[in-house]
């Protein structure tokens, strides 16, 4: 005889390593599993680029590389160098050159790429300008152009430009995560997610999705579901594990909102109905764990109300200096369960420092693309 066990939800984690699809293979794809709001944008041009740029370093690899000795011990870097009121972004290829002999480095650029930034309206229209350079300094211009070598690059920047790889579909499948009614991340970490039962059907989904896409043929990617039994002590454990997740959401939301008063000369009422939004978001997973886990609330619902009272009192001042009565909300101590972790309690100081959200996507279990090379593992992109 079989016996079924209930299950109380899911553990969720995926890998996306070796995902390559392309912007209109993918969304015909989302539209089918139904996750078609989800779609994401294109490639920015600078992004683009930027993997342009590694695809023919693993090319010259391959074939030898002209701008590079054909020795080992050299480390090829792109660097941006970009301000937010220039008209271009240029990205230089550097060589970074190991000398044990001396326990040193050295350094030196092989190579530029300017890129013309357009707004929205003038992308429509046509391409930005690309001009490489191998000149390590001075002015990109046409006449300084290195032609063989934007020849080679510019048709790869095309490709990238519609070409969607592992860690945009990381992100993809953890915003679509994120909006799963109930679901919270439960390794502190991040990469390891729950999601109760009642929403087996859009797991499914979301594994189908996965599955359907296209791969570099070297790896497999999945989207992992593991049923968490419905007894005493798999609830006593999957509250803590969840109140914990719930915490560090409302920690990361408390040093966004330090973040917004401090950086924002006027903060903008849809700026603020979005924060409105997500706190309203947290309350009602909180009350649907305290339905379905026991779990305990009150310190979680009391943390969002002030944060809510915080940011409805950035419309209605003239500035953003924090007052005293922000630094007191900041600094609210938030306890966890009983037998849980010890008492949160950020001052606004240390709040300050809490950029970076808890459950930030890393590692396999979120699906981070191997972007390692022989030369050491690049930039995220």
């Amino acid at each position: 005889m079989t016996t079924t066990i209930p299950l109380l939800g899911y553990h969720v984690w995926w890998s996306t390593r070796g995902l390559r699809v392309s912007h209109d293979d993918l969304l015909n794809h989302l539209n089918a599993t139904g996750f078609g709001a989800f779609a994401p944008a294109l490639p920015t041009d600078a992004t683009a680029l930027k993997r342009a740029i590694y695809a023919w370093l693993d090319d010259q690899h391959q074939t030898g590389s002209p701008l590079q000795p054909p020795k080992g011990g050299i480390r090829n870097l792109v660097r941006p160098i970009n301000t937010r009121s220039s008209q271009h972004i240029v990205f230089a290829l550097v060589g970074e050159a190991v000398d044990f002999a001396a326990l040193g480095l050295s350094y030196g650029t092989q190579a530029r790429i300017l890129l013309e930034k357009l707004s929205p309206h003038e992308r429509l229209h046509r391409e930005p300008a690309l001009i490489c350079t191998t000149a390590a300094t001075g002015v990109i211009a046409a006449q300084h152009e290195a032609s063989a070598f934007t020849d080679a690059l510019r048709p790869r920047w095309r490709t990238y430009q519609t070409l969607h790889l592992a860690g945009d579909l990381t992100h993809l499948i953890r915003t679509i995560i994120d909006a799963i009614p109930g679901a919270v991340c439960v390794r502190r970490e991040g990469g390891l997610f729950f999601v109760p039962v009642s929403e087996h059907a859009t797991l499914l989904r979301l594994r189908q999705l996965v599955a359907a896409l296209p791969t570099d043929g070297e790896h497999e990617p999945y989207v992992e579901l593991l049923g968490v039994p419905d007894e005493a002590a798999a609830r006593r454990t999957m509250a803590r594990a969840v109140h914990r997740g719930m915490l560090a959401d409302v920690q990361a939301m408390q040093s966004d909102l330090n973040d917004l008063q401090r950086k924002a000369k006027q903060v903008k009422a849809s700026t603020i109905a979005q924060r409105l939004s997500a706190y309203q978001q947290v309350i009602a997973r909180a009350q649907l764990y305290a339905d379905l886990l026991g779990m305990h609330q009150q310190d979680i619902q009391t943390a969002i109300t002030d944060l809510s009272a915080v940011a409805r009192a950035l419309l209605l001042s003239d500035t953003n200096a924090p007052s005293d009565r922000n630094d007191a909300l900041v600094a609210a101590p938030i306890h966890p369960p009983d037998g849980g972790d010890a008492t949160i309690s950020p001052t606004s100081a240390e709040a300050t420092h809490l950029g970076t959200h808890p459950n930030a996507s890393n590692g396999t279990f979120n699906g981070g693309a191997n972007l390692g090379t022989e030369a050491g593992v690049r930039p995220s992109m």
